[in-house]
């Protein structure tokens, strides 16, 4: 059957079609068309409105968290995973105000997130009312972009061009604060479309290629990846240039992400976040090539530069201002990484490196766990034994600190390995990332190797867990202690250290009851204190799809 308009009827559609509607629903209909289908959030009054809009929405989730921080931790978890923009509602000043330390880590992360807060009514906000606060101030420091929309009829362009400024290079976290009356209003007319995402194409390749044709010898090459990679989804192609430019493969210090496969002949490392370290590993080659930018990161101070003057820097960055961030660049490359990368394999001639993997032989440091059944296990040895048990393909955020480099020395990964990392240094973020990663996976299994001093930053996260049937397994390496502390304290030879008093670095009076607080979320809780008892009952756990918290008493490094 074939149905004919007349005018009239068409203009009765457009017209029905441009029917006003309370923002609050044009605002989720961005979200809808901007690819979200939850929302990660902990409500209170100024949020009525955005609350009252979801009671009808069956396109979007309301994933509760207790706390904002943790709000904002399972959005950055959720974001990482997917490679989209997440979105996040916090309560006014107070809320934000809790979630900063979160907001610290997204931003030092280039995690692209839509954080918004309910501010209170515009009409007595000349007045400073209660739960009032200037909260783009707060937001600025801690943002790409932050704005507070000044009526209705801008909360859709400001959305609109928040998603655009999260998710363009640098990427990060926005702000945008939605005074609550407006979302009230009534608007007409269809929603403002979408921007497509800008990528910088690759320029001055061929600066660096004619720069290795020139070579009368083949250049020694040192490939250093950073987070960059792993954000522009580059990482098979990092692997195609190593091998076409038969380079050595290093992670950048406290990289977040599963740079390069393990298992590669070419890798060779995260390198420490000291520059004279740095220096030593890097002095021998002819060239560095770096992808990504402010990655050379030392803690502590370290003297000096971490790139020699006698090895030729090149840098490849999606952020012209941050070349030359780290160390002057002597060829610079701005580009999205991804297509870069990619030019650079084809000009080379490299193989379909996705397809084939040059495996190696290359062993990982081992701790010999036969005959180890003494207790509190030593961090390595209880890594060690954890890894063994892990299934393949399940991701791993970590936020254990004693862990950090076993993790890194023993886990033998290929290139859809997952790997998720605090780089921004703000403890909390562990626990609820584990849960948005997770759910970014439709409630996939994911291990979660946590601190017990950084595991109480974020215990709210246990909870979300529980709710929300995320089969997450929390692995808490117990030591009873600030133990990176003491490390530090070691180091600089300081009163704590020769007086073996370590002051405010102790966790153990009382000590925390994990089973209890497993049980306080209606989680699963099991205890190990033997490679034996890991090695048997951790499998069973890691294969069931119930959020545990699995507890290894273990001694300090």
């Amino acid at each position: 059957m074939t149905i004919s308009m007349t005018k009239s009827d068409q203009t009765m559609m457009t017209n029905k079609a441009k029917e006003p509607v309370l923002a609050a629903a044009a605002m989720l209909d961005v979200l809808v068309d901007e690819g979200v289908s939850s929302i990660f959030g902990n409500p209170g009054s100024t949020e009525m409105p955005l609350m009252e809009a979801l009671v009808d929405r069956k396109d979007i989730q309301y994933v509760l968290a207790l706390q904002e921080a943790t709000a904002i931790g399972m959005a950055d978890g959720y974001a990482q995973a997917t490679g989209r923009p997440a979105f996040v509602n916090l309560h006014t000043a107070g809320g934000l105000g809790n979630a900063m330390g979160a907001l610290v880590n997204a931003m030092n992360t280039n995690t692209p997130l839509v954080v918004t807060a309910g501010q209170q009514d515009s009409r007595h906000l000349f007045g400073d009312p209660w739960l009032s606060g200037n909260l783009t101030a707060m937001a600025t420091p801690v943002t790409k972009w932050a704005y507070e929309v000044r009526s209705a009829r801008e909360i859709v362009p400001a959305l609109r061009r928040a998603f655009l400024i999260a998710n363009t290079y640098p990427k990060g976290p926005v702000f945008v604060s939605l005074p609550m009356d407006l979302l009230d209003e009534k608007l007409e007319g269809p929603i403002l479309r979408r921007s497509a995402v800008p990528l910088p194409a690759p320029g001055n390749v061929s600066v660096f290629l004619a720069w290795y044709r020139a070579q009368r010898s083949k250049p020694r090459i040192a490939l250093l990846l950073s987070d960059a990679v792993v954000q522009s989804g580059a990482v098979l192609d990092s692997v195609a240039v190593a091998e076409a430019l038969d380079a050595d493969v290093y992670g950048t210090p406290l990289a977040g992400g599963n740079l390069f496969p393990t298992r590669h002949s070419a890798w060779k490392g995260v390198l420490a976040p000291n520059f004279k370290s740095i220096r030593d590993q890097l002095g021998g080659y002819d060239a560095v090539l770096m992808v990504g930018d402010h990655a050379l990161l030392a803690y502590p101070y370290s003297e000096g530069d971490p790139i020699p003057p006698s090895v030729k820097f090149i840098q490849i960055s999606a952020v012209a201002a941050k070349i030359g961030h780290d160390a002057p660049a002597d060829i610079s490359i701005h580009g999205d990484p991804k297509l870069t990368l990619a030019v650079i394999a084809k000009e080379l001639g490299a193989g379909r490196t996705a397809e084939v993997l040059r495996k190696s032989n290359r062993d990982p440091k081992q701790f010999k766990l036969e005959g180890i059944q003494g207790a509190p296990l030593h961090p390595n040895v209880a890594v060690e034994a954890v890894l063994a048990t892990r299934p393949a393909g399940m991701p791993i955020i970590n936020e254990a600190p004693c862990t950090f480099g076993a993790v890194r020395d023993l886990w033998q990964t290929d290139e859809s390995d997952r790997y998720y990392f605090v780089r921004g240094g703000a403890l909390g973020f562990g626990m609820p990332a584990a849960v948005g990663v997770s759910l970014a996976g439709e409630r996939q299994r994911v291990m979660c190797f946590m601190g017990d001093g950084a595991t109480m930053y974020s215990p709210q996260a246990l909870w979300s867990a529980a709710r929300y049937k995320a089969p997450v397994k929390y692995i808490v390496f117990n030591n009873r202690k600030y133990d990176i502390l003491m490390r530090v304290a070691k180091e600089l030879g300081g009163k704590n250290a020769n007086s073996d008093r370590f002051v405010g670095m102790n966790i153990d009076s009382p000590g925390i009851d994990f089973d209890a607080l497993a049980r306080s979320a209606s989680l699963q809780y099991a205890s190990f204190d033997t490679v034996d008892e890991v090695l048997r009952q951790l499998p069973s756990i890691l294969e069931n799809d119930e959020p545990w918290l699995v507890e290894i008493r273990v001694t300090g490094l």
